[in-house]
């Protein structure tokens, strides 16, 4: 299981620079702007170099890279920092795939346009609905551009921004072809999305995917960078897929980036509601309670903290067009019929039994969120502002801040004319969903699931848009969900974890994603990806048991960390008594808290823990408390060992620094089956001290013993994941 090598290449990665393009895209947009920018520019430059391999004289161009951020993360800033870090090191053409929808084009191409407002000398922009009717002519000013660019003697590229749709990506294939000889670089924004072969099980190949295919297969000067925050898609494809990654770069989130950790590893953010539609209106009501509350922090009781800044809400149950409009009249009853009488009244010590009602309905929600506590200040101070609160978001039915987003309602054609004012309320469903950022998004009603309560890892933390840079408002932060939708949250941080650190892992080791087996926890009711996009047997889900054992051991540490682990497990051993049972293997009934202090490099060891992850928690979880704990020492430290050889693979690779070692537990004879066969009545912890042999059967370390680990823990539940075959 996850059999981590890599292929033995003699290339290197070139060199990159940063130039005038990349140098003024900083100063104009990053530079006391953002904090730790240097973190980004430093992924745009390693991303760059990685697409060009050089050994000697030789160039080889890559075809396939994947960068991987979090969602609402500010990946645009990146991938604008690698256009800009190309252009300075050999490209001359970006084509940017900017999604499926003419507003997001309009907005890509704005963005650009603002982004190297200082580049306009050496920089051009078009974008596909201008050469959707004639490509000829648009061929022919990119060619004077160029004309232009070496006349000048300057360093110039063309920024073309692009629908992913079957008729502007044929016009990009006629402008790729005619400038094959110039470096291109395709960079597909939400390149999960779409861009897959979707008919990959058919044996066909979807529209998207068969013109992105084919575009890449032009010239060997083009390459694409795929941008997603969510890349099962593109990690579980076919390793022989088109589109499959040659690299990964990872683009980490600056220090106040809040996401799956923050909201979904407890429920501190989380408010739940039922999902019943007989429900419905009073759990809406009690969210767009505390929505008010949150705008009387914001503008009456602490308006310096926050600094002007937006202030909004997401209703979110549906795809559906219908369940909008239903959804926008049910709010509009609640604003207009329930809370707008109360704010007409300037005392409330009225009798009125709806009044009354509505009155305790707020002081309920106010003693329920905490409210005086959280922001200091009384439900007599809230009420007396309450008219002024709430027409900031609603004063009548023609008079508000409520907004339907879909394709039928919507006029949006930019992120900019999103929100236009300070305080609001969105309603929508695939178009809230990925690459759309809310600005300053404090409450969200989240109810959208399937009948079936099942669904895809990706397409679900994609409709988290309470991610993000929200450090400044996390105290206003709060998520109104079902407790279904939060447990898959929760099950979704754990598989995000685990993801991360394998790729993390490849990445900082120079493994190849392609050879990593990639295996992540996903429980039963959810898929990685959509099926329509993975080929039918690459993939297997697996349950683990009780019974784990390491299938893995670094050889990439110095061996003073694996001589310091024995050591203090052996001191341990040396204190305590033991009995001998089957095969004369020693027992012991140690303090779980002292072998858990002798195994603590073990468990520090960032690379150590994502190559044995599922053991080292089962392990944590089973020595947690203070009590004894059978430990059998199966192969001791002094004892003579064949070792453990490594799996033979095909002659293009080499032993690697993470050694893959079989099933260290199989029977050597019918009367030894295996130590899981004998040894399974019981929690327990099995040592093995034992050599480890490269597969020419040379031992590595000299021959010097490292210790493997396994665990039988009843007590915890089995988890669900799944691997590539």
């Amino acid at each position: 299981m996850n059999e981590l090598e890599y292929i033995e290449d003699s290339y290197e990665i070139s060199e990159v620079t940063k130039g005038k393009i990349l140098n003024k895209y900083i100063e104009q947009n990053l530079e006391n702007k953002i904090e730790n920018y240097e973190q980004i520019v430093d992924s745009a430059l390693n991303t760059i170099s990685q697409f060009t391999l050089i050994k000697g004289e030789e160039i080889k161009n890559v075809k396939v890279g994947l960068a991987f951020g979090k969602v609402q993360s500010g990946k645009t800033t990146y991938f604008l920092c690698a256009s800009a870090c190309a252009l300075d090191n050999g490209f001359d053409i970006i084509i940017i795939l900017s999604g499926v929808t003419k507003n997001l084009l309009t907005q890509n191409k704005k963005r650009l346009k603002k982004s190297f407002r200082e580049c306009k000398t050496f920089l051009q922009f078009y974008d596909s609905t201008d050469f959707k009717d004639r490509v000829n002519t648009v061929i022919d000013d990119i060619k004077d551009d160029f004309n232009s660019y070496a006349y000048s003697n300057i360093n110039g590229g063309v920024f073309i921004s692009v629908l992913k749709e079957d008729s502007h990506l044929r016009k990009i294939n006629q402008i790729v072809t005619e400038f094959k000889d110039k470096r291109i670089l395709i960079i597909d924004d939400e390149g999960d999305q779409f861009t897959m072969n979707t008919k990959i099980n058919k044996a066909m190949e979807s529209t998207i995917f068969s013109y992105i295919r084919s575009i890449l297969e032009i010239s060997d000067n083009v390459s694409l960078l795929s941008v997603t925050a969510t890349p099962q898609a593109n990690i579980f494809i076919d390793i022989f897929d088109e589109l499959s990654p040659d690299f990964i770069e990872i683009v980490e989130p600056g220090q106040d980036y809040c996401g799956l950790e923050t909201f979904h590893s407890n429920n501190d953010y989380i408010s739940f509601v039922s999902g019943d539609k007989r429900e419905f209106s009073e759990d809406l009501s009690k969210s767009i309670i505390y929505y008010l509350f949150t705008i009387y922090e914001t503008e009456f009781n602490n308006p310096s903290k926050y600094n002007n800044t937006k202030n909004w809400m997401l209703v979110h149950t549906s795809r559906l067009k219908t369940i909008h409009l239903n959804d926008f009249e049910e709010l509009n009853d609640i604003l207009s019929l329930e809370l707008k009488p109360l704010s007409l009244e300037k005392k409330f010590d009225f009798l009125d039994i709806h009044k009354n009602k509505t009155l305790s309905k707020i002081k309920s929600v106010f003693n329920e969120f905490k409210i005086l506590e959280k922001f200091n200040f009384s439900l007599e101070e809230f009420l007396q502002k309450f008219e002024l609160v709430l027409n900031l978001i609603y004063t009548d039915y023609d008079n508000y801040n409520i907004k339907i987003i879909n394709s039928d309602e919507s006029e949006i054609d930019s992120e900019d004319e999103l929100q236009t004012t300070k305080y609001g309320i969105l309603i929508g469903g695939d178009m809230l969903g990925r690459g759309i950022t809310i600005e300053g998004l404090t409450v969200s009603f989240l109810t959208r699931d399937t009948i079936s309560g099942k669904g895809n890892i990706d397409t679900i933390l994609q409709r988290a848009r309470w991610f993000g840079y929200r450090r400044n408002v996390l105290n206003l932060v709060k998520i109104f969900t079902t407790e279904e939708i939060q447990s898959k949250m929760i099950e979704i941080y754990h598989h995000d974890v685990a993801l991360y650190e394998q790729i993390k892992y490849c990445v900082e080791n120079n493994i190849p994603i392609k050879d990593n087996k990639i295996p992540v926890p996903v429980p039963k009711k959810l898929d990685i990806t959509r099926k329509n996009v993975i080929k039918k047997g690459s993939i297997k889900r697996n349950t683990s048991t009780s019974f784990l054992q390491q299938r893995k051991v670094l050889c990439s540490i110095d061996y003073s960390i694996h001589d310091m682990v024995n050591r203090s497990v052996i001191s341990v051993l040396n204190r305590s008594k033991y009995t001998t049972c089957l095969k004369d293997i020693k027992e012991y009934n140690l303090l779980s808290q002292d072998l858990l202090d002798s195994l603590k490099q073990y468990f520090e060891h960032s690379s150590a823990y994502s190559l044995n992850w599922r053991l080292y928690e089962s392990v944590k979880k089973i020595l947690k408390d203070n009590e004894t704990i059978s430990v059998y020492v199966i192969k001791d430290y002094e004892e003579e060992s064949k070792g453990y050889t490594l799996t033979k693979d095909t002659s293009n690779y080499k032993s690697t620094d993470d050694v893959y070692v079989g099933n260290v537990l199989s029977g050597a004879s019918s009367e030894y089956k295996g130590d899981l066969y004998h040894f399974n009545e019981k929690n327990h912890i099995q040592l093995h001290f034992t050599r480890i042999k490269d597969e020419k059967y040379t031992d590595i370390y000299s021959g010097k013993k490292v210790l493997f680990l396994c665990v039988n823990n009843k007590s915890i539940n089995p988890t669900d994941y799944v691997q590539r075959r």
